[in-house]
């Protein structure tokens, strides 16, 4: 468990920032030939700068539109205000007074203080709203989203107003394709029913810091309290080599982590019921393809791969020269770093995923051993 100092680091962070940044999780920082720059990208106050193995943020320039941290792939852009757990939570409060409604609306337009707001949840900027919390409340059972945001073309979040349709797109696809119907709108304006005439006693302080004084979940809390204080011990010592933070374990790769956006809309896809399509499109999933008469089997795709979705043939010790690797649609996060850093340009990274692949329990393998017989995956998705 943390310590009252622990505690107080990740409230000093909460406090400077609202995204928290866990660099290591960053493939830019794990490997500099990444080529993902989807936050900076993203941005629109040009305040995160990734290069040399390092990603900061500009704490005055950014905006706190969240848009950063619904288009990283890896969770290494943490939302802090609010928080992925304390947007759902407000969400399924708001839709159970709206009877399985959800809206999220913007901080300018709630400025009005128009509808009750007892009845949505506020972001800074609908930007921050990213497909695993719509997918969540898809399987929670809301009826409809409503995203209300004021007039984007006078808003300071103006230049990331497409991102938000692309958001709708991709949650209207990945529910499309389990057969789920959930209607997904964007309006200027909140629902007639919601408006108010007298909003005295209704926003206060409570509303303002609803997002920065609730709770956090015990398990991320831990983990943010562990990480903060590790990096204020580092700030006293000598800064740690990025060798020395991401050393190779005894499988030769570097160490893994769990997405949990993308566990969330697995999750989430899998309670909605079967698939009834063959395939789907998104950017947080894919495939890989390897031509194994080009590939050499160094195994560096598995090597850095953040998620452990690309495995070498465990089998053989020391793990080089791989006579199989192994592919499990379901961790692929469509980071692109395994394609960044084949040597041999014979990976490629698809955002088409088959959905059988997507929901099995055995990997795709590609099988290294020889050229004959071998120019294709056996396992599932073979012919």
């Amino acid at each position: 468990m943390p310590s009252i100092d622990d505690l107080v680091s990740v409230a000093e962070a909460f406090q400077k920032s609202p995204v928290y940044i866990d660099r290591d999780r960053c493939v830019a920082v794990r490997n500099r030939n990444a080529s993902c720059r989807r936050c900076v990208d993203a941005c629109p106050c040009d305040a995160i700068e990734v290069m040399n193995n390092e990603i900061t943020l500009d704490v005055r320039a950014c905006s706190a539109c969240g848009a950063c941290t619904a288009v990283c792939p890896t969770g290494a852009l943490v939302p802090l205000r609010p928080s992925d757990d304390d947007l759902f939570d407000a969400c399924v409060q708001a839709a159970g007074a709206s009877v399985g409604r959800a809206v999220i609306a913007c901080a300018r337009i709630s400025s009005r203080r128009e509808a009750d707001p007892t009845r949505y949840a506020e972001v800074p900027c609908l930007a921050r709203v990213d497909e695993s919390v719509l997918m969540r409340l898809a399987a929670e059972g809301v009826r409809e989203i409503v995203l209300v945001d004021g007039a984007c073309a006078t808003c300071r979040y103006r230049a990331i107003d497409e991102g938000v349709n692309i958001t709708c797109g991709a949650f209207q696809q990945l529910v499309g394709a389990q057969g789920a119907e959930i209607p997904i709108s964007r309006t200027s304006a909140f629902p007639h029913d919601m408006l108010i005439e007298d909003a005295t006693g209704l926003f206060g302080t409570t509303r303002r810091d609803f997002f920065s004084e609730t709770a956090r979940s015990a398990r991320d809390l831990v983990s943010t309290a562990a990480k903060a204080a590790l990096e204020s011990e580092l700030a006293d010592a000598k800064e740690l080599s990025i060798g020395a933070r991401l050393r190779a374990g005894e499988n030769g790769a570097l160490p893994t982590f769990e997405i949990r956006r993308h566990a969330d809309i697995v999750n989430a896809m899998d309670a909605l019921g079967q698939s009834v399509v063959e395939e789907v499109v998104a950017r947080v999933f894919a495939t890989v393809e390897i031509d194994v008469e080009k590939c050499n089997g160094c195994g560096m795709c598995a090597v850095f791969c953040p998620t452990a979705a690309i495995k070498r043939d465990e089998r053989k010790k020391p793990y080089t020269n791989p006579e199989y690797l192994e592919f499990w649609a379901s961790e692929c996060i469509q980071c692109n770093l395994c394609q960044d850093v084949c040597w041999k340009k014979c990976l490629k990274v698809s955002p088409v995923v088959p959905t059988k692949q997507l929901f099995s329990f055995d990997p795709v393998v590609f099988d290294l051993r020889s050229s004959a017989g071998a120019s294709k995956p056996f396992g599932l998705g073979s012919s």
